[in-house]
C-alpha cells in the first residue's frame, strides 16, 4: 500500500488518514452495481450470501505499508474500499480476483519445504483515488517493499481422451462383383435346350 503525501484532501487542502475496508466474497454478482452510498449503508450486507469476510486498515499520507491476508477457503475475489472524504466516480474501490491455482500452489510448496508463492495485491492512494489491484499502478514503486511477488498461472487443464468412434460400415459398391464361392459357376445361365420333335414311326 502506497499513499501519497496528497492523500483524502480535506477542505483547506491538508492531507488526512484514509479507511480502507477490504472485503473477502465468494462470487461477483455483487460487484456489478456498487454503489458507495448503499454500502455505507448496508455495510457486508449489500453482498449478501457472496460475504466471507472484512478487515479495516488505515493509510497515513506519505507512507509504504505492507501486511498480510489470511484468505478464507472459499474466496474468489477481494473488494478494497476506501473512505474518501469526497468520492469521484468509481475510484473509490478496486478489486482483486484470487489466482485458481493459489491453494494448490502453496500447498504443493508447503509439502515439498519451500516458501510458499506469494501473490500482491497493490494500492495506491493519490488525492481521492485508489488505484490497483493485481498489477502495480502507474507510479507505484515497488522497489520500496521488501516483498517478491508471485505471478499464479491457472492449473493445467487435463486432455480428455477422445473416445474412437466405431468407423461407419462402407456403402457396397454396386459395380464389383461379389467373391466367388467355391463349387459356385457365376457364368450366366444358358437358355435351355428346345426339346427335339418325337420322329415317326416307321411303317
Amino acid at each position: 500500500m502506497q499513499t501519497s503525501d496528497r492523500a483524502n484532501v480535506g477542505e483547506n487542502g491538508q492531507s488526512w488518514p484514509t479507511k480502507l475496508v477490504v472485503y473477502q466474497l465468494a462470487g461477483t454478482s455483487s460487484l456489478d452495481q456498487l454503489d458507495a452510498e448503499a454500502l455505507k449503508e448496508q455495510g457486508e450486507k449489500l453482498f449478501g450470501d457472496e460475504y466471507l469476510d472484512k478487515r479495516e486498515l488505515t493509510a497515513f499520507p506519505t507512507t509504504n505499508e505492507r501486511g498480510e491476508l489470511v484468505l478464507k477457503p472459499k474466496a474468489t475475489h477481494l473488494l478494497v474500499v476506501a473512505e474518501f472524504r469526497e468520492t469521484l466516480g468509481s475510484a473509490w474501490y478496486v478489486t482483486y480476483t484470487v489466482p485458481k491455482g493459489l491453494r494448490d500452489a502453496q500447498c504443493k510448496a508447503t509439502a515439498d519445504d519451500e516458501p510458499p508463492p506469494m501473490p500482491c495485491v497493490y494500492l495506491a492512494i493519490e488525492g481521492s483515488e485508489l488505484t490497483g489491484g493485481g498489477f502495480s499502478p502507474p507510479g507505484f514503486s515497488v522497489g520500496d517493499f521488501e516483498a517478491q511477488c508471485a505471478v499464479i498461472a491457472p492449473p493445467k487443464k487435463k486432455k480428455k481422451k477422445k473416445k474412437k468412434r466405431p468407423e461407419k460400415p462402407k456403402a457396397p459398391d454396386l459395380n464389383k462383383r461379389p467373391p466367388k464361392v467355391p463349387g459356385e459357376d457365376l457364368s450366366a445361365p444358358q437358355a435351355p435346350n428346345k426339346p427335339a420333335a418325337p420322329s415317326r414311326p416307321g411303317r
